[in-house]
Parts: structure tokens; C-alpha cells; sequence
């Protein structure tokens, strides 16, 4: 470690550097000296009520073509593949937008039904989005709370994930998981598709790939797109439906075959056709002369569906008063298809960029010949008419997590098509995410938290260099942090790994972002329990530090990611039994914060928390102690007695107290967190369960009842 390095009090930003590049926060809690913790039990919904349904199932479609001759094959597949029984893995395969999460749907959703009469009863019912590790991990981690399965303890997502899938092995009652959008083999690792040894359970995928890694996990189905009965007998129920049979004239098979029997364009066409009142030979004439040249040739239906969009957005045009459905459109396509929050679209972010971006038609809304600023009402109008015209589908409560679906086809062909403005709608969609995630309450809504991240990265696989350029938008860091709160190691690994690569491609080895990324790297490394490389990797970007500081005369605007690389590397030194070092570190880091921060600032706070536990670990206990008592006085005056940074400063005396053997001061303490955390975070969250049974101890150890 390079050493002499002196810190000195530079003014710098505040809060967002240090979500951005400091751990202090992280490392509080890591060493916070809680005992394990095991999810209470709480039995799941009774069979005669249905079955316990995980993760959100899509809505069926408008005028939802059963395909009844489809699922008898499939039925056929399942049956004859599994010997007579129906226990095996079934994929159903085929291009993009030819139903093939509509016909899982209808299958999650039979099971539902199913399950209110003996017969054939599915006990459990789990949907995920596949498309990435963190779907499943997320969705998996939250059956496994749900169920109370033996061995998930509510800490780390991904260990109470493997326990739900090693539950689903042996349980004996009946389940089907549904895998939507397998489309990763480097992220979907096999061992997450369950299998079942009692003969009772049913993983049903939907993958675009016919990859022989996918293949050979069990039975596989081809989807292709309806037969011209189907395609027919859709279009006249979604007419009938909608109160426009009229329109189906003798053209109707023509425009069926013109599309090429694709569910998704059909159903662009049949949208378009009732809210523009036209009928099927006039749809077919605008199709062939004003829009199928036009079209973006693409691989697979693509063009069908270029081109029943470019129709449609037309349409809309015509129809959007506010001129801002275009933008929003390209904005939602840079998302997560399986699920977008409402909130995307009403933050005020999203509302700025459409203000800046409307269509330059649209007649004034205000006496003075100006365009107001949109507002939220403004953009949720804008999602309902893009929902009629079934370019999205949009949950009009939109209360969950999933308001917002838009098929990947769909996107595609947007993307295609406003391409000149990615830039500038995946820094507004960045903007938006974050400001997401810290407006809402997160607290116990790990499914807004897993929504997030998925769109964040899709968000980044369609626009790393907008994100990047000319530096790292804070949405990757807080994405990146959000994996080691959720214990996912393992994929905070690969992700800081990929940034920082990222970083040093784009913008260059020393940059402040390259190396923050670098620095948490390291710091997921520990987490991972990578000690070795969490040291060697902190030492080489302090080292870069150190250089930097000596050649800007130690005048550096980036001293809290200097003091975070040092509490990276103080915990690392600490995993690896270099208390000394640790510890040394640690005051340092802790007089630089009191010298920049002053006594009482949060960042101050931690580090003086992490040094009391690094004191601790050494047998100093007295001396912890002393700045536990600091913090928590502290903590109370400035937060109140039961915010959550409180109740945790106030368990970590505890465990001094108990370290130190003064065990009625210790359970006293623990009594007040105990009562704290109850009527906080409630009776079955995993921090008060661990305080209970840290309490429950500690009365044992000292003879209390």
C-alpha cells in the first residue's frame, strides 16, 4: 500500500458522491454484528382459496386467441415426453410477437383456476421475466419469504433463491414455474430451471433461441404464427368486441396474409382499424401505399411489424393533442418490455424531456402562443391512447411495479425507427430511474427495486455509450450498490467488472468513474468473500489515487472517492486479519470526514461507526464503545428515536455492551431495538426476527426467563 498520502478538507459534493463512490453505508451494516436471521413461518394461502401465485402474470390480451389445436400438441408433447405422467420442462420456441407469453399465460392463469377444484390443483404458481440472472434471483428470493421454505433467512436474495429451487425438488405439492423470455444462456445458468422428484412439478419457458444449451432442457415446442383460421377468427372476435364487425370485408384474408398471420401486427391492425373506423380493404390499401415501403427491414416478422407500426403511429398523430406520444414511445422502448414502472412516466424528468421533445405541430395550450411544460395527467393520456392502439399494454391503476409492457418486437422497431434520439431519451430515462428509486419508499418493495434494475439494464444494453459519455450517469452506481444491499454478490461482481471495463474503453484508466467502479469492484470482491483481489485491486486504485493527489498538488475535487477507496481497503485488510492496518486506515479516514464534514454529518456518523467495529473485532471494546455511544446520541438527536440508521446504532451498542459483558445494559438496549423494529418494519422482517433471537440468547446466557 502506498503510504504518506494526506488527506486534507476540500469542499465536494455532498450526497450524490458519496451514493456514487462511497461504502461507509455498506460497510455499517457488514459490520453492524447482527446474529443470523430466519424469515418467520407463516403458512402459505390455503389450496381451497388458489394457489399462491408469485410474480405478475400478463393480463390476457384483448380478444385472446385460444389456439386450441396449438396447446393440444402441446399438451400431447408434455404427456408423451414424460412417460404418461406431466412432470417435466417444456419449452415453447419461436420468433418475436408469435404469442408465445400469451399461450404461458393462459397456462399460469388455468392453473389458477384449476386449483379450486381437486382435481389437477397446482398449489403454487411462480412467473418470472427470464431475460436475466436478477429476474429470477428476485422473484425465486421472494417465494422462498412467501412460503417461509427452510433455509432462506431473508438476507442474501440468491442464497434464498437456490433454497426455493432445492424446495421445489422435493416438495410434494403440486407447482408450475413459467421461465418468460429465456434469451440469456450467459446469465441463465441451468441449475436455476427447477426439476421435481416427487413427480409434481412444471417449468414451462418461452425462449426466441433453439441453442442446444436451451434445447436439451426439456421437451421443445415450435410457435409459429396463427393459421389463417386463426388469424380470421381473431380479427373478427376483436371486431365483434369492440362493436366494429362491419368492418371486416372480403379483403379481411388478404390483410391476414399481408401480415404474414403474425399475432403481434394483427393485433396493431385490429387497434387501428376500430379507433380509425376503417375497414380491412382500406387498412391493406394505406399498408401497401404509404407505410410497408418504409418499413425497417428486420430479421425474423420484423418488417410486418415496422411497417403495422409506422400505420399506427401515424394514427396517433392525429389523435395526440399534446404531441407526446412519439417521444414517450421512444423513451418506453429503451425500457424493460416485461414491466415498466407508471412512475417512469410521470417523474419529472420524463415530463422535461417530453416538454423539449413534443411535436413542433401541436397547436398552443397556452393565450400567449407557448406550449406549457407537460404535466403527469398530460403523459398518463398519452400512455391510455398508446394502450388502444396496442403498441403497450398499460395497467390503467397502475399501482404495480409492471404498469407498463410493451412487446420486445414492438421496441425494436421503434428503436429503428428514432434512433437519432436514443441519446437524449436514455439520459431522461436515466435521469427518471433514479429519481425512482430514491422518491419512492423502497422499504420491503424488493419487486420495485428488481423492476428497476431490469430496466436500468436494458436501458444500458441499448445505450452504454449515452450513459457514458462524456461521464458516467449516476444511475449505473446506484444500480451497481443496489446489488450488494440485495446480498447479490456474485452479480455485483460482474457488474462493477463490466463497468469498469466500460469505463477505462470509453473513458480512459484514470478517469474518476473508472475508477470509482474499479474501487467497488473491489469492494463487491470482499463481499464475495474474494479477499485477495478485494486488497490487490483497493491497493491499485489507491495507488492511482495517491499519484493523482500529488499531481494536482492534493487540490482534488474527488477526496470521497479517495476516503471511500480507504474504507474499501480497511475492510478488505480486516477480512483478511490485518486488523492493525485496518484500524490505522480507518482513523484516518474518520479525522478526515470530522475535518471536512464536521461531528455530526452522516458520512462522519459511519465512519465512526466502522472504526468502533473494527475496535471491537480487535478486543478493544471500551474504546468501541465510547464511539458507539457518540453515534447513537447522535443519531437520535439529529433522526429521531426510531429511524432506521437510529435502531441500527443502537443494536451495534448493544453488541459492544454484550461484548464487553455488560449484559443488562446490552439486553436493555436490545428490548428498545426489539420494540423499535416491531412497530417500524413489523413482527416477521428479518431485522426484527434477528433481534428477538439475539435477545432470546443473550436473556438465556444471563439465566432470564
Amino acid at each position: 500500500m502506498a503510504s504518506g498520502v494526506v488527506l486534507v478538507g476540500l469542499e465536494t459534493a455532498d450526497q450524490l458522491a458519496s451514493v456514487i463512490g462511497g461504502t461507509s453505508g455498506v460497510a455499517a451494516l457488514a459490520l453492524a454484528g447482527v446474529t443470523a436471521r430466519q424469515s418467520a413461518s407463516r403458512p402459505p394461502a390455503a389450496a381451497e382459496e388458489g394457489p399462491v401465485v408469485i410474480g405478475p402474470i400478463p393480463p390476457t390480451a384483448v380478444a385472446f386467441e385460444p389456439r386450441r389445436a396449438l396447446r393440444e400438441r402441446i399438451d400431447a408433447a408434455r404427456i408423451a415426453a414424460s412417460g404418461g405422467s406431466v412432470v417435466l420442462t417444456q419449452l415453447l420456441t419461436g420468433g418475436g410477437g408469435v404469442g408465445k407469453s400469451q399461450l404461458a399465460a393462459a397456462y399460469a392463469r388455468d392453473a389458477q383456476t384449476r386449483s379450486r377444484h381437486r382435481r389437477h390443483r397446482v398449489e403454487l404458481v411462480v412467473w418470472t421475466d427470464a431475460a436475466g440472472l436478477q429476474e429470477i434471483v428476485a422473484t425465486y428470493a421472494q417465494a422462498a419469504r412467501t412460503l417461509a421454505v427452510p433455509g432462506a433467512v431473508g438476507e442474501e436474495p440468491e442464497a434464498d433463491a437456490r433454497a426455493f429451487v432445492n424446495w421445489l425438488h422435493h416438495s410434494e405439492r403440486r407447482w408450475l414455474v413459467v421461465l418468460d423470455n429465456v434469451d440469456n444462456l450467459t446469465e441463465t445458468d441451468p441449475w436455476w430451471w427447477p426439476t421435481s422428484d416427487t413427480g409434481h412439478g412444471w417449468v414451462l419457458a418461452t425462449t426466441r433461441l433453439r441453442d442446444a444449451r436451451i434445447t436439451a432442457q426439456g421437451n421443445t415446442v415450435d410457435i409459429d404464427v396463427y393459421t389463417p383460421e386463426e388469424s380470421a377468427a381473431y380479427l373478427r372476435r376483436r371486431l365483434a368486441d369492440a362493436g366494429h364487425a362491419r368492418l371486416l370485408d372480403e379483403k379481411t384474408d388478404a390483410l391476414c396474409e399481408e401480415l404474414g398471420h403474425l399475432p403481434l401486427a394483427l393485433g396493431h391492425a385490429a387497434a387501428y382499424l376500430v379507433n380509425e373506423n376503417i375497414t380491412a380493404t382500406e387498412y391493406l390499401r394505406r399498408l401497401r401505399t404509404t407505410t410497408l415501403e418504409r418499413a425497417v427491414p428486420a430479421e425474423g416478422h420484423g418488417r410486418e411489424v415496422a411497417a403495422t407500426l409506422l400505420l399506427t403511429l401515424t394514427a396517433i398523430r392525429d389523435h395526440d393533442g399534446d404531441g407526446i406520444t412519439h417521444p414517450l414511445l421512444g423513451l418506453l422502448a429503451l425500457l424493460d418490455p416485461a414491466g415498466i414502472p407508471e412512475q417512469v412516466c410521470t417523474a419529472e424528468p420524463t415530463l422535461v424531456h417530453l416538454t423539449e421533445h413534443r411535436q413542433h405541430d401541436v397547436e398552443p395550450d397556452g393565450g400567449d402562443g407557448t406550449l406549457g411544460p407537460v404535466t403527469a395527467e398530460q403523459a398518463r393520456s398519452a400512455l391510455r391512447l398508446l394502450h388502444r392502439y396496442s403498441l403497450i399494454t398499460h395497467e390503467d391503476n397502475g399501482d404495480g411495479p409492471a404498469a407498463i409492457r410493451i412487446h420486445a418486437l414492438t421496441a425494436r422497431a421503434i428503436r429503428e425507427q428514432t434512433a437519432s434520439h436514443t441519446p437524449a431519451a436514455a439520459r431522461a430515462a436515466a435521469d427518471t430511474l433514479v429519481n425512482v428509486w430514491w422518491r419512492e419508499t423502497l422499504l420491503d418493495r424488493r419487486d420495485l427495486i428488481a423492476t428497476l434494475r431490469a430496466n436500468t439494464t436494458q436501458l444500458t444494453a441499448h445505450s452504454s455509450t449515452a450513459l457514458l459519455s462524456p461521464n458516467a450517469h449516476l444511475l449505473l452506481f446506484v444500480a451497481g450498490r443496489s446489488l450488494t444491499e440485495d446480498g447479490l454478490y456474485r452479480l455485483a461482481v460482474e457488474y462493477w467488472a463490466h463497468l469498469a471495463r466500460e469505463g477505462e474503453r470509453l473513458l480512459g484508466e484514470e478517469h474518476r468513474d473508472t475508477l470509482v467502479a474499479r474501487n467497488n469492484l473491489a469492494n463487491s470482491y470482499r463481499e464475495a468473500g474474494r479477499t485477495d483481489e478485494a486488497i490487490a485491486l483497493a491497493e491499485e486504485v489507491h495507488a492511482v489515487h495517491a499519484r493523482l493527489l500529488e499531481d494536482e498538488h492534493r487540490d482534488t475535487p474527488h477526496i470521497d472517492d479517495i476516503l471511500a477507496n480507504l474504507n474499501t481497503l480497511a475492510l478488505s485488510y480486516l477480512e483478511a486479519g490485518r486488523t492493525d492496518e485496518a484500524i490505522a486506515l480507518e482513523e484516518l479516514v474518520l479525522a478526515t470526514r470530522e475535518e471536512l464534514r464536521g461531528e455530526d454529518h452522516v458520512q462522519t456518523l459511519d465512519a465512526r461507526n466502522n472504526l468502533a467495529s473494527s475496535y471491537r473485532e480487535a478486543g478493544r471494546t471500551e474504546e468501541a464503545i465510547a464511539l458507539e455511544e457518540r453515534v447513537l446520541a447522535t443519531r437520535e438527536r439529529v433522526l429521531g428515536e426510531n429511524d432506521l440508521a437510529t435502531l441500527t446504532a443502537r443494536n451495534n451498542l448493544a453488541h459492544s455492551y454484550s461484548a464487553a459483558g455488560r449484559m443488562d445494559e446490552a439486553i436493555a438496549l436490545e428490548e428498545r431495538v426489539l420494540a423499535a423494529r416491531e412497530r417500524v418494519l413489523g413482527r416477521d422482517h428479518p431485522d426484527t426476527i434477528g433481534a428477538r433471537e439475539t435477545l432470546a440468547v443473550w436473556r438465556d446466557i444471563s439465566g432470564r426467563e
